[in-house]
């Protein structure tokens, strides 16, 4: 049996199986909210997508496993507290399987990891 490190963080979707995060899955799907809504700010798909990964992975929950709604809950949440309530709206209708003006990309890593942090 292979074992993932303590580190991995997981997902577990909605059909029931647990696969890896992929956190450059995430930001395509926020990076075509971007595109779709006329954003400018594209390149901060990035950033909010490696937040969501950080915020999971300093979670003091003992396995590393969230569900898909909660990390489009996360995603929803860095997007509107960035400022890009648009672009957090289409994500969260998108309903995508996991599913920011000018911030910095530690503000946004330290705004969020309470979010996991319960």
């Amino acid at each position: 049996m292979i074992q993932t490190s303590s580190e991995a963080v997981m997902v577990l979707r909605g059909d029931g199986v647990t696969v890896s995060f992929d956190p450059a899955e995430l930001q395509a799907a926020i990076l075509e909210c971007f595109e779709a809504t006329g954003t400018p700010e594209s390149y901060l798909a990035e950033d909010a997508a490696l937040a969501v990964e950080f915020a999971m992975k300093s979670s003091r929950r003992p396995r590393k496993v969230f569900t898909e709604s909660e990390i489009n809950t996360a995603a929803v949440k860095v997007l509107e507290q960035a400022g890009l309530a648009e672009v957090a709206s289409l994500f969260s209708r998108r309903n995508y399987r996991f599913a920011f003006c000018r911030f910095t990309h530690s503000n946004i890593l330290g705004c969020y990891i309470k979010f996991f942090i319960a």
